[in-house]
């Protein structure tokens, strides 16, 4: 995971926001929710995350996060390289997708491949156009604007990780560095009588 700060309740890089840890389980084993709370008074302004990370110019990088809807049915999710701005819209309340937003109503450009799962895990895909992007985040109340008339402004989000691969896998949790695990196992122990 080359995502610094992952878990977002011991993250040094927020804008404009503040940070308390709800109880809500996640699908992350020991890992809770923190709510992310906008108290910025610009209501149109609700990015509430950046964070810029040196990558691999043409390489393909998968972002993926758990986020829950709390009072903010919409996120827009955006990777800026290079002026390009790649991402999506994501609906919070239904697991659904649209076409994403930044800065008001600019359209992003549509990822190489995005997905939603049962456990609250977005995942999108995307080329990386020169050897930085930007990450950004954005509350919303609208599909087709990035800004918001809601204050405060809040959800639920956590385990942001970034992978130089065409896929996502397991989280990997980080704090001030990159972090490199094993490859994940899948062990079956099949019952007793199983023909192998």
């Amino acid at each position: 995971n080359i995502f610094i700060g992952s878990q977002t309740t011991i993250n040094p890089f927020w804008l404009e926001s503040t940070i308390s840890l709800s109880n809500i389980a996640s699908p992350i084993e020991n890992l809770n929710y923190p709510i992310v709370t906008s108290t910025n008074s610009n209501l149109g302004n609700r990015r509430f995350y950046r964070i810029g990370t040196s990558v691999i110019a043409g390489g393909t990088y998968t972002l993926s996060f758990y986020a829950k809807y709390l009072n903010m049915p919409y996120l827009n999710v955006r990777a800026e390289s290079g002026g390009q701005n790649i991402g999506i819209g994501v609906d919070l309340t239904n697991r659904t997708f649209f076409q994403g937003r930044y800065d008001g109503g600019n359209v992003l450009q549509t990822p190489i491949s995005f997905s939603y799962d049962d456990n609250d895990r977005f995942t999108m895909t995307f080329l990386a156009n020169t050897n930085n992007v930007n990450l950004l985040f954005y509350m919303s109340t609208s599909t087709v604007n990035s800004n918001s008339n809601q204050n405060p402004a809040s959800i639920y989000f956590t385990g942001v990780q970034l992978e130089n691969f065409t896929n996502s896998t397991s989280y990997i949790p980080t704090v001030a560095s990159a972090v490199t695990r094993n490859e994940d196992v899948l062990t079956v122990n099949p019952p007793a009588g199983t023909v192998k």
